[in-house]
């Protein structure tokens, strides 16, 4: 006879385990922001096209930032194609409220040089999140408030 309980009582590989505890670790923004500078090999279909001997070549992509903004909107792609659908990228993403430095991640250069503010150090003020799927959902926001009433104002 089927048992609906027993179906759910199955042995699960160590690997399967791993995975899934894997995929609710939280990760921090400056992980997301390594993965993003790190340099790129790309793919067969994205081939290069070398003016220079004016074949089709294999490439890399590096993308580094060399200049920061007065205020800072950071926006994370929470979506990733797998197959023929679309999933939503669940695990939690870390993000200091305070003192965010992102000067280990400008050239020399460009932290001498001038510019309107003087160090690339961000407060958080904002966060604006996404509850549902590609489809459809629901957009929530938090933000700072320093007006009358506030605690900080007390």
């Amino acid at each position: 006879f089927y048992d609906p309980a027993e179906a759910f009582e199955i042995d699960q590989h160590e690997s399967v385990v791993k995975v899934r505890e894997q995929q609710n670790e939280a990760i921090t923004i400056k992980d997301c922001l390594n993965m993003f500078l790190n340099e790129e090999k790309l793919g067969e279909e994205e081939l290069w096209y070398c003016p220079n001997c004016r074949e089709m070549r294999p490439a890399t992509k590096k993308l580094d930032l060399w200049k920061l903004p007065p205020v800072l909107v950071v926006h994370l792609k929470r979506f990733q194609q797998i197959r023929y659908h679309w999933v939503k990228f669940r695990k939690p993403v870390l993000f200091p409220l305070h003192s965010f430095d992102l000067s280990p991640y400008l050239p020399t250069s460009s932290l001498s040089a001038s510019s309107n503010f003087s160090t690339p150090v961000y407060e958080l003020y904002a966060v604006a999140n996404h509850i549902g799927s590609l489809g459809g959902g629901h957009y929530t926001a938090y933000a700072k408030y320093e007006g009358e009433g506030s605690e900080e104002d007390e």
